[in-house]
């Protein structure tokens, strides 16, 4: 499960990856709404790998939004 934190730099959001560890993104100054949002989507990611399950067609949308703007 996916946990989202404010600070005084911003939102973190605190996760475990496919192997356990604890990991974070820190979004800087997102909005509520969107660090909600990055969060489930994240969540969908971690448990299709974990699961070898697919990922949910907004999830896919998501991604490849978030791959254009690299």
């Amino acid at each position: 499960m996916a946990t989202v934190t404010r600070d005084s730099k911003g939102v973190r959001i605190w996760f475990q990856d496919g192997a356990g560890k604890r990991k974070s993104i820190r979004l800087g100054d997102a909005h509520d709404d969107y660090a909600t949002r990055f969060a489930l989507n994240l969540e969908d990611l971690n448990s299709a790998v974990k699961y070898n399950a697919t990922i949910r067609s907004e999830t896919a949308q998501w991604a490849m939004g978030r791959m254009a703007w690299t």
